[in-house]
Parts: C-alpha cells; structure tokens; sequence
C-alpha cells in the first residue's frame, strides 16, 4: 500500500493557463475537506513532471507516517487528508555545447535554435510563438552580431509576465539592460559561479547541484543560458500566478471553512502556496511550511528597501496564517543560492558573499526570513526533538545538519517540523 493511501490523497492538476485540468478533483478536494479535521495541500517545484511530482509526495507522506506516533508528535486525534497540487513546471534545455567540458569562444550552439522552439510548449499564443521562431532563426547570429543578440534579448524577455515578476529578483535590471549587455552579464556570472559549484557526488546533493547546473546553461553558449534564464523566472511567475489565481480561490471555495487548511511547498511549490495563502481571509490557514522555497528571503521583508515591503508582506500581517511557518533553509542549498547570485550580478553587484543573508538578493532557501520583525531563527532538529512553534511567527530552521541540497526535502527531520507545525496550527 502506498503511503499516500494512508492520507486520503487526491490529485489538483492545473493546466500551463491557470484552468484546472479535471473539474472531479475539486470535488474530491471538498469531500476531502468535510470528512478530515485538516487537509495539507502539497506543491512541488521547478523542473519536476507529474511522476516526480508524485514521488515527492510519497516521500514525503512516508516520512509524516514515520514521526506521527512518536510522543513528541502525537496527533492521532487529527485526521488528516493530502491534496498534492500539480503544475506544469518545464524543464531546462540543459544541452552543453561540448560533453563535459565549457564551450570553445566563438563556438555556434548547433542545438539552440530547435531548443528554443522546444520552449514553445511553455508558453502559448500565436506572438508567443512568432517571437521564438524569430529567436531561433537568430541562434547562429549570436556568436559574432550584438545585434542579433540584442534582438534575441528582447524576444525572449518578452516571453516573461513582468506584472508577476518581483524587484527584490533583480527584474528590473533583467528587463531593462541593454540584451548585449545582459547576455555579457550572465556569460559571465554563469562561468564564474560554475566553477564554485561541488561535483555532485561530493555534496550528496545530485539534484540541487543538477538544476543550479541546468540553470547556468552547463558551460553552454551564452544563448542557451538566457534561454534558461527566461524559463526559470517564467516558472517562478507561473508558480505565483497559479497560486494566486487557481489553487487560492480552489482552497477559499473547498476547504476553508471545512477543515483546517495546511500549506507546504518545495521550491518554486513555495511560492505556489504563499500566493494561494496571499488571497486568503484572516485566519484561513492553520500553518504554512516552505521547504528550499525559490523565491526572494525578503519575500515577507518589511522595508527590505526604504519604503518598499516585500510581495507577500501582508500575509504576515494580515493575519492570514493562524499558526506557524516553518521555513527550512541552508546554504548547502546551491540550485536557490545560485540563482540569486545570477540575480546579483545582473544587477551589477560583485560582494564577495553574494546571495547570503546580508545581500539585497538571496533566496529563502538560502538564508530563511530577511528583514521581517516576525521571523524567528532556529535550527531543524533531529527527529525526537519538540519545536515551540508560535502563532504569527515565521521560524527559520537552519537545515546544515539534514538538509544536503535543494532537492533532500522528504526525509524524516523535515517532516517532524512540517508535522508540529500542523500540530500547532491545529490547536490555534
């Protein structure tokens, strides 16, 4: 018998446009809701299919079975039904222009043009599709013609929903620098960052190490790296639009009101959660746990510039989550401290310690909560330990100990925090 079973599972798969792909499923999610005291919604991340997806929810479901009969977790009188959210999250064009090894100056990328129209299955619409086409037949141009890389610049960037996108990402720089200038930059904070990160079987952390690679183009051509570039933040925005415009109104119709409503995301999933908990009434969920979430850790930021609050701000001051957040976040974490030193660079900054705590752009994964008067720090604990979770505070669990990469989000020590925090959201 499968883990899930244990759970009451049921599927909530949405489609690339923000429509829920099977109408049944939100009936399923309901009946879920008026027969559980709680119901966890799970979301994964970037660069995962539906299967991986589903694996990731075993996992973690398998983990939740081994702490819950512990004393320290105890919870029998909680029946507790996993609703696992499913997005299409599209994978990087992770080709290198030679096996092994970083690509020769002035070399063409003989793949990138049919990579670039393999994006399309991204994106839709006929000027979607018109500005890839126009981008790949510019492909060969790149290595020798600014303006052809001006040019491809533009398209590409246009594929990107700037209404969705947050400053504290560096996206204004990313679409406001010259296309020349942003390709140069990323040229050479791609090889630059490339040569820091661990081989993968040093770290433990295959996964992490495999999607920061995917990321910064494998030592590709700088085309290829902007190509990934745009598919990274154009997941993170679908992620958010998701969320916000699909799952949140979902869970306000189904659940809430229902059973107590749980939140927890891995990745790009966090945000997913975080924007469905964005269009949430005061007091709708019971916790939220954000597991290596790829977004900014001034995300919650009160003034993380003068005047300027972090995008989901006031789901910390409106009281929309009753109970605890939990945030697990490590620096061994190098696919979210990657990208955020990318966004550094772009955006011109060359700090030594680029994309840790004390820089204007670092992931939450990363470094946890910046600038937020609400965040706690502590440390994810062995299983057995206790955690005084509070109401109204957002924990940041230091994960060195147990936490090897981005993608080591299911084993038992982060669900004992992801279980207590329910515990906790649950007695609120």
């Amino acid at each position: 018998m499968s883990a899930l079973d244990h759970y009451d599972y049921h599927p909530l798969q949405v489609a690339k446009d923000g429509s829920l792909v099977d109408p049944d499923q939100v009936r399923a999610l309901r009946r879920q809701a008026d027969e559980a005291t709680d119901v966890l919604v799970v979301s994964h991340g970037w660069n995962n299919d539906m299967e991986e997806a589903r694996d990731l929810y075993e996992r973690i479901a398998a983990s939740l079975d081994a702490v819950r009969g512990r004393p320290e977790a105890a919870g029998s009188d909680r029946s507790v039904a996993i609703c696992g959210v499913l997005w299409p999250s599209k994978r990087f064009a992770e080709r290198s222009l030679i096996s092994g090894g970083a690509a020769a100056a002035g070399a063409v990328d003989p793949h990138l043009g049919e990579d670039v129209l393999d994006l399309g299955s991204a994106f839709d619409g006929v000027e979607a599709e018109a500005a890839l086409k126009e981008a790949a037949g510019l492909a060969p141009e790149l290595e020798h013609s600014a303006q052809a890389r001006r040019r491809y610049a533009d398209l590409l960037r246009s594929l990107v929903t700037r209404e969705e996108s947050e400053p504290s990402d560096a996206m204004d720089q990313f679409f406001d620098l010259d296309g020349d200038e942003l390709m140069d930059r990323i040229e050479a904070a791609s090889f630059d960052l490339m040569t820091e990160l661990p081989p993968p079987e040093e770290t433990g952390a295959a996964a992490g190490v495999g999607s920061a690679q995917g990321l910064l183009g494998g030592l590709a051509s700088k085309g290829r790296m902007l190509l990934n570039l745009v598919t990274y933040y154009e997941m993170k925005n679908r992620a958010g639009t998701i969320g916000a415009g699909t799952v949140g109104p979902v869970l306000a119709d189904n659940v809430v009101g229902r059973a107590r409503l749980h939140l927890a995301g891995h990745s790009f999933g966090a945000r997913l959660v975080t924007a469905a908990a964005s269009v949430q009434e005061p007091g709708a969920v019971a916790s939220m746990s954000l597991l290596q979430a790829a977004f900014s850790h001034n995300a919650f930021a009160q003034d993380w510039k003068p005047g300027r609050d972090g995008a989901y701000r006031k789901v910390v001051t409106s009281g929309i989550v009753d109970g605890p957040v939990v945030i697990t976040h490590t620096r061994h974490d190098v696919a979210v401290g990657i990208a955020y030193a990318m966004a550094s660079r772009i955006a011109g900054q060359q700090d030594s310690a680029i994309g840790d705590a004390s820089s204007t752009y670092g992931g939450l994964g990363s470094n946890g909560a910046q600038h937020t008067p609400e965040a706690v720090d502590g440390r994810l604990r062995k299983v057995g330990s206790t955690y005084d979770l509070e109401r109204g505070r957002l924990h940041n669990l230091l994960a060195d100990e147990f936490v090897s990469g981005h993608s080591d989000v299911s084993g038992p020590e982060v669900a004992s925090a992801l279980w207590q925090a329910v515990l906790a959201g649950a007695r609120t």
